[in-house]
Order: structure tokens, then sequence, then C-alpha cells
């Protein structure tokens, strides 16, 4: 038998025919899937190639095979094994395929019409294999920002509480609105429960198409069948049209399916209803043995060969009949008007507020940590360091560490801050949620609120115990003033590490690289004076001007020589009776600081905090992985 053909009793059907599916009636169309008349959505696709890019030598391979079909409507659950296309297949489908390393070929339509990204995201919902949701969120609050960014423009708080308490009582979390989602540190809703928030998040739009990657992973036997019968209820209801991706279903999950679409090496052997797909099987001589689970038949047939143990099954592929036009006369469906950028802002800066906060034990523990530090640095070695001339070989090291702590633990912090949330935030940009400008300065801003808090109370600490230049209290300020802005740059580049490199991995070793550039070209080990008049060191000015700890060292230095008054003891006047040092001004002659100002220092500090923040953004945006 060809693989080509399909062949029941007798009968070859041409893999070419093209009529509407609701013509399919006689001996032909035996296995044409259910197609309720109140489905919102049909699918047709035709001729559709997936391949990956050519790679290192490594040629393009196909993962999709020039598949055609038509999913009609119900509840449809795509079958097969592990590698055989599923989640691919449902990628192309619901347009979250990423360009840049997969190409994409064949004809797509949706009731009978071509369809962009954004009309997809307007009226379809995706929930994804694995559970990605706020932790420190309740279930109410998740489905409240959820509520305020997805739904469309202009509804009313009153419109978003009746939706939500909709949903909870949908999906049959109400029970649970309170708790909050939890992860591995925090106790909160079951597995269960997160993956129906999950589902309840999608229906908030009211979507007529819904797409699930493997709903039932990870859930028990009774768990799963109340998730799949909730989804089957929304099918049956004609609110949405059903296709899940689904490994293995247990009997009484695999009966509620209406349709099945079953996928083998990136093709598809079998489409159409469920209720006829043992007939298929059994006309390709494998019929379902007795008391046997009938999805566990299948897919042993499908994977015979796959390890060499069996032989190849040798089954035809079924080749329904397409037509692109199919479900043209259903009704048309409208792009969602989507909230204004300043709103997004402002929920997202609440929702992030929210998160901090109940972090509240990693904020007390950052604050003891900073004035443990700055205790010991205060009362150790360098404790009232005073105004003689022994002070002087001490203030640069007081400085230069205040250089290297605010480095050392805002960077630590900011790798962590992007990559740990940016799978969310790629689920939630790809659902049209927010823009992606909106969700950057957003936690920009918290992160940064919080953060402030650090270097004050550090600067606080070490100021009054180090006794450091307390002519005026301009210079106090202005010393916080300092190790404010080389948080912020440390945090910038730890930002602009973790965004370009995506993993913590990756971005913790190329951020150690450019700490240990930026920490060499200071002005601490190497001074302007030196690194100007030296040849074998002006090759590498390009170095010494991108360190932004030069400009904050630089800057703390110029403020504290500034107005600073010097004394000496007896012992400390020279061979004439005078006081060699008794001001700031030759410290800061002898190490070239008079070449710069206070103000010209935290200038390019600010300058350099926004040009690695545009560059994170731009990471952000345009790296999709």
């Amino acid at each position: 038998m060809s693989a080509l053909d399909e062949t029941k009793n007798g009968e070859v059907m041409d893999k070419d025919a093209h009529f509407a599916l609701s013509d399919v009636s006689d001996a032909k169309g035996i296995y044409a899937p259910l197609s309720p008349e109140n489905s919102p959505v049909v699918l047709t696709w035709e001729k559709m190639v997936a391949s990956t890019m050519p790679k290192r030598g490594r040629p393009a391979k196909d993962l999709l095979k020039g598949v055609s079909g038509t999913i009609t409507g119900g509840l449809w659950g795509i079958m097969g094994a592990s590698g055989s296309g599923k989640t691919t297949f449902l990628s192309v489908l619901s347009h979250r395929i990423d360009t840049n390393r997969m190409t994409v070929t064949g004809s797509v339509r949706m009731n009978g019409q071509t369809y962009t990204k954004n009309k997809l995201k307007s009226m379809s919902g995706y929930v994804m294999q694995d559970d990605l949701i706020h932790a420190m969120l309740t279930v109410q609050e998740t489905l409240e920002y959820q509520a305020a960014l997805r739904m469309n423009k202009g509804t009313t708080s009153d419109d978003r509480k009746k939706r939500i308490e909709e949903v909870l009582e949908t999906v049959g979390i109400a029970y649970c609105r309170d708790v909050i989602v939890g992860d591995s540190r925090n106790k909160g809703i079951s597995g269960g429960e997160r993956k129906r928030l999950c589902v309840a998040i999608e229906l908030l739009t009211r979507p007529k198409l819904l797409f699930l990657d493997e709903p039932t992973s990870g859930l028990d036997s009774s768990t799963a069948l109340d998730l799949m019968t909730t989804l089957k209820g929304l099918a049956d209801s004609g609110e949405c049209t059903v296709v899940c991706t689904i490994h293995q279903p247990q009997t009484k999950i695999y009966n509620l399916i209406d349709n099945l679409l079953l996928m083998k090496k990136g093709e598809i052997v079998y489409q159409g209803s469920r209720d006829k797909c043992e007939e298929f099987f059994a006309s390709q001589g494998y019929p379902l043995p007795d008391r046997c689970n009938p999805a566990d038949h299948v897919i042993d047939v499908l994977t015979m060969g796959a390890k060499g143990e069996k032989q190849e099954a040798n089954i035809a592929k079924l080749v329904v009949p397409i037509d692109l036009d199919c479900g043209i006369g259903k009704h048309d469906f409208q792009l969602r008007a989507i909230q204004p950028w300043a709103w997004q802002f402002l929920v997202l800066i609440h929702r992030n507020f929210m998160e901090k906060i109940r972090r509240w034990d990693i904020i007390v523990m950052n604050l003891f940590i900073t004035a443990l530090v700055a205790t010991f640095i205060g009362c150790g070695a360098w404790y009232q360091i005073g105004n003689y001339q022994d002070s002087i070989a001490k203030r640069n090291p007081i400085l230069f560490f205040c250089v290297i702590h605010q480095g050392v633990v805002s960077s630590l912090q900011g790798t962590y801050a992007f990559p740990l949330e940016r799978a969310l935030m790629l689920r939630e940009r790809a659902s049209g949620a927010y823009y992606v400008s909106s969700y950057f300065l957003a936690k920009t801003a918290v992160d940064q609120f919080f953060q402030v808090f650090n270097p004050i109370l550090y600067a606080i600490f070490v100021y009054l115990l180090c006794g450091l230049n307390l002519s005026t209290y301009k210079h106090f300020f202005s010393f916080m003033g300092f190790n404010i802005l080389l948080s912020f740059c440390a945090t910038s580049l730890s930002n602009l590490a973790s965004c370009i490199c995506v993993s913590i991995e990756m971005s913790t070793v190329v951020l150690a690289c450019c700490m240990e550039i930026t920490r060499l070209y200071s002005a601490f080990f190497v001074s302007p004076v030196l690194l100007n008049s030296t040849p074998a060191f002006r090759r590498w000015l390009f170095a010494d001007a991108i360190s932004y700890m030069k400009y904050g060292f630089i800057g703390l230095c110029l403020n504290e020589y500034t107005d600073l008054t010097l004394q000496c003891s007896p012992k400390q006047l020279n061979a004439k009776g005078v006081c060699p040092t008794t001001s700031g001004v030759p410290i800061m002659k002898q190490f070239g600081y008079d070449m710069y100002t206070m103000t010209y220092c935290a200038g390019i500090m600010c300058v350099y905090i926004f040009i690695a923040r545009l560059f994170s953004y731009l990471a952000l945006r345009f790296i999709k992985v």
C-alpha cells in the first residue's frame, strides 16, 4: 500500500481531493472528524514544512514533512511518541516558532482566511507545559494583574472582577483564591491547581481557540481527568475550540477527546474522529487487544521499530481532503484593543512592588549584611582615621573598597534579575499582555527603588565610623550619591550581561571578566597621571575610558580631598618644622584627580547607566530564547 494513498475496504482516496468537510458523508469520509455546529474556529493547513536552520556543517532537518489537515472544532488531542513533532506542530499553528532558528513553509488558514500573529494573540490562548506563574502572588492577585494587562482597553474594574469570578468557577479553583502560587521555597497551591490557574489566565480574554501543550503532564490521574473534563466542557459549550498535545492518556481521558491527530516522525498518520481510530488501525492490521487502553495501543503501534526491538509498523497515512476555505462563513475576529503603555507600566510597577515586598526576608538580609560589612570596615583598621598625616595613606583604600563593595554586591544581585523571569516574560509577551519596554522600565524602576537603601545605609555607617571629610554636609551627601551611582552602574552592567548571555551561568562568567577589567582601570592601581605619561599604558586608554569604577573612585576622591584640612603631630613635622601636607589639594594633583570634576564623573556614570540599560532592553527585546 502506498504511503500516499488511503485505503479502506478496497477504496482509494485521492490525496489531492479538495472539498468542504461538511460534504464528507460517503464512505470516503468514514473517518471524518466530528464538527460541532457551534465551534467558533476551524483551522486548515496544507503542505506545512518546518525545518531547523543548517548550523556548523549540520544540514537542515525537517521536523514537519509537508503535513496537511483540518481542525474542525471540539476537543482535539494531538498524540505521538516523543520526537514525533507534536509540540513543533502546535507551535506552528499558534505562531510561536522562533523564525531565527526554524523555517516554516505552507499555507495555514483560520476560518478560511490567513491570519497574523497579532490577530491570533487577540483571539487565542496558549497554555505551556511548564507552569510559569509569579510565585509570590495569590491566585486572586495573579488573575487581577493578568486581567488588567490582557483584557480589552476600556474594560472597567467591575468587568474584570466579574470575569475573574467566572473563570475561577469554570476551572474550579475559587476555593484557593487567597493562597499564593508558591515555589520550591514557599508552599502554595498544588500542581493541578497551578495548571488550572494557567488555563484560567488564558480564559480571561474569552479565547475562541485554546492551545495546550501537555496539559496533564505531572498530574495525578484524578487531577488530570478533572482538568480534561473542564476543557471538554469548554469545547462542547462552543466557547472555544481546544487543541492539546497529550501523551498516553488514561482511558477516561481518551474517551473525552472528540478528534485525534496522530503523528509519527514529523508526519500525520491519522486525523479524524476518535471513535473511528480503532477501526482505522484494525484496517491496517493492528486491531486493539482485549483489555488494552486504546491510547496505549495507538502509541505502541506508532513507536514500533523506534528502538529496533520490533519491526517498523507499516501504516498507510490517512490522507484527508483539504479545503483551505473551510469555515469561511464563520465569524471573523477583530484585533483586541490592547491597554495603553502607561497603564501597562503602572500595573507592572504595582505587581513588581508586591512581589518584592513579599520577599521581605531577602530585603532584611541585604540590609543586615550591608550594615555588618560597613561595621567591619568602620570599626576595624579604619576606625576614626582623623586628619593627621598618617590618615592620607588610609583614605584611598577606604574609598576604593567602597567602589569594590558596591560593584560586587550589586552585580551579583543584578545577574539574577532578568534570567529568572525571562521565560515568564516571554510567555506573557507572546500572549500580547504588554510591551517589552513597559515591562523593562517597570522592573528596573522597582529594582532600583529597593536597591537604593543598601548604598545609603552603607554610606551612613562607613562615613561616620571612619571619620571621613566632614567639613560640610555636602561632602557626606556627595559620598552617598557616588555610592548609589556605583551600585546602579554595577547593576546595569550585570543586567546587560544577563540579558545578552541569557543564562545565569554564562552571564556570571562574562560579568566576572568585565568586572575585573573595570576594576583594573579604576584609577587606584594605575593613576591618571601614570596612565597618560606612560606609552605602554596609553595604548589601553579605551579600557580606562569605559571603566565606571574609575569615575566613581575619582569622584569619591575629589569629594574627600576638596576642603580637607590636614594636621601634623610633632613627630610628623619635617626638618624645617613645617607640616608637609595641610590640605587635600596636593594629593589630588599628585594622582591626577584634578584633571576631572565631580560633576563630570557623575555625568559619565549616568550616561554609562543609560547606555547599559538601553542595550539591556534591546537584548531583552530581540533575543527570544
